[in-house]
């Protein structure tokens, strides 16, 4: 094959791939509400952080932190949201980069997540805080220095999954969308469920999947998820570190089958700080997908004693 026709077949090719990343764009279209709840926003350096709010605004606040995936938002709490809200005046934030918050193409680091969780913490009253995966360790960084009740963390991490070439891969034009539109397919993101997000796939609807495909497709929707691959989300201090200087309550709650972080690693954590642990028998990474009648009742303290 000549030089010329090979460039105009990848000229071809790229131009294929850019009408497809287009039409998935147009094709996921504006992203609706995480929660059913009232929205609302908080500026964070002149960024939109998208928040939606349920339950009594009277009754104690509680603040609920998502973790961080390709396909993150608040939403992650849709099955626990509406029954906290019986208790608690329930705050979920999209951070920065995920769900209905902007996205802009900024160097996504711990400091961002501290950054934003402490500016809408700063919006609420001594709340209880829950916050899931990675961002329990950014969240543990932000309330040190706040007044709060308690801090729930599930299956907390100070590590990430960085790959070889994979954040400027994702950014790169064209091929790059390409490529995160592959991660983030419908099949992709059920898998990485099915890996190590939970015990049982089956707990995954399809709401919950369709949500999580439009959310990953929204503009400027691979930026943050290209920090994490490239490893500039990692914490740069343990998550002993972090929750000692705690002054509230801390409790941990860990699914039994979960292996990034394993059960043993909650163990370890909870001596370390002093903390309670909560083991939730088939789950993984998310026990309030996979057990969330349980977590209401842990979080409430409804748990019926033995």
């Amino acid at each position: 094959m000549s030089l010329k026709r090979l460039l105009a077949t990848g000229a071809g090719a790229i131009g294929v791939a850019a009408v497809g990343n287009h039409l998935l764009t147009r094709r996921a279209g504006p992203l609706g509400p995480p929660l059913d709840g009232t929205t609302d926003e908080t500026d964070w350096r002149g960024f939109s952080v998208a928040t939606t709010e349920l339950g009594d605004p009277e009754d104690p606040d509680l603040l609920a932190i998502h973790g961080i995936s390709a396909a993150a938002s608040s939403h992650e709490f849709a099955d626990v949201a509406s029954e906290l809200a019986d208790d608690y005046h329930v705050i979920a934030p999209d951070l920065l980069g995920f769900g209905r918050s902007d996205r802009p193409r900024i160097g996504y680091d711990p400091a961002v997540y501290t950054g934003v969780i402490e500016a809408v913490l700063a919006e609420c009253d001594e709340p209880t805080v829950l916050a899931s995966s990675l961002s329990g360790a950014y969240t543990a960084a932000a309330v040190a220095d706040h007044d709060i009740a308690e801090l729930i963390a599930v299956c907390p991490t100070d590590r990430t999954m960085a790959v070889e070439m994979g954040g400027p891969l994702l950014r790169a034009p064209i091929v790059g969308r390409s490529v995160y539109n592959a991660l983030v397919s419908r099949p992709s993101l059920r898998h990485f469920y099915a890996d190590h997000g939970v015990s049982d796939p089956d707990a995954i609807d399809a709401f919950r999947l369709d949500y999580d495909w439009q959310a990953a497709h929204q503009r400027g929707a691979r930026w943050a998820p290209a920090a994490f691959l490239e490893g500039a989300l990692q914490p740069d201090r343990s998550l002993e570190a972090l929750f000692d200087p705690i002054d509230a309550p801390v409790r941990l709650l860990w699914g039994a089958d979960a292996d990034l972080p394993p059960v043993d690693r909650g163990r370890t954590l909870a001596d370390a700080i002093d903390a309670e642990l909560v083991i939730f028998e088939e789950s993984a990474l998310l026990p309030h997908v996979e057990r969330p009648e349980r977590v209401v009742e842990v979080v409430t303290g409804t748990e019926p004693q033995d």
